[in-house]
């Protein structure tokens, strides 16, 4: 009888994920936008679950441990606010790739030039934790990589080109991640 009610999560977790990537990605193609670092977020943390239950590694953490994973999580959703609310406050673009008339210098930016993608990136090391394995680790460097590569470059050529001088000198003291 348990066996009727039992559920499968390793086919319940990645179908929900992809239903969360499609609905997304769908929403912004609909509106003539391109993908951007949210989208790519999910679909990352998509491709942990499928390589978690369809090609399992290691498992590193054990329940209960996983569930410290929880914490990088909520940050991600607790910052989210944070940052919407600061760049309305300063009437400045969040999407990336638009022209900003605001260069953030202090608090979390002082430390960071990209919270915003170091926040996404302890958010995919939580959910690699929720799953525990090897296998859902090995995805996470390579989020950096296409946040990079995809958008940051052509962020920050053109916070130079609108910022000149200030943005440089701010390149100079704050590193790029941490």
């Amino acid at each position: 009888m348990n066996d009727i009610f039992s559920i499968k999560w390793d086919i319940v977790v990645p179908v929900l994920l992809l239903g969360l990537v499609i609905v997304r990605v769908n929403r912004r193609l609909k509106l003539g936008n391109r993908i951007f670092p949210p989208e790519y977020l999910f679909m990352f943390v998509f491709a942990q679950s499928i390589l978690h239950f369809c090609m399992p590694m290691h498992q590193l953490i054990d329940y209960p441990y996983t569930l410290c994973g929880l914490l990088p999580v909520v940050f991600r959703y607790g910052s989210q606010h944070f940052f919407h609310s600061a760049f309305l406050r300063h009437d400045t673009a969040i999407s990336p790739l638009e022209k900003s008339n605001y260069l953030f210098t202090t608090g979390i930016y002082s430390y960071t030039r990209n919270p915003i993608y170091v926040v996404m990136t302890l958010f995919l090391v939580g959910t690699a934790t929720l799953f525990g394995s090897l296998s859902a680790f090995l995805i996470v460097p390579f989020f950096p990589l296409l946040i990079y590569y995809r958008f940051i470059r052509f962020e920050e050529a053109i916070l130079e080109q609108t910022f000149g001088d200030e943005y440089r000198q701010y390149k100079s003291r704050v590193m790029r991640w941490i």
